[in-house]
């Protein structure tokens, strides 16, 4: 196995979790539109039509996620813990 493959961001790596607001703050303060707004690199209308399957919609980023799923014409098959 290769450095390459076994790169994990929590254990060393060029990104941390703790790191993140920090970027996100940088970001704004940057006016990176790129950064902070997904529209600009990706479009899911490919999923349109499509089945989804999303973990943990219930709340948080699944839940944004589903929503969005929803709205472009998707159809989101939602696991999750608790209703």
């Amino acid at each position: 196995m290769s450095a390459k493959d076994s790169f994990d961001e929590t254990r060393g790596g060029t990104h941390t979790i703790a790191d993140q607001a920090s970027r996100f703050a940088r970001a704004k303060e940057n006016n990176n539109e790129r950064y902070l707004d997904i529209s600009s690199v990706y479009d899911g209308a490919a999923l349109s039509g499509k089945r989804v399957l999303v973990t943990g919609g219930n709340r948080g980023l699944g839940l944004v996620i589903t929503k969005e799923l929803v709205a472009i014409g998707a159809t989101a098959l939602v696991l999750c813990r608790s209703s």
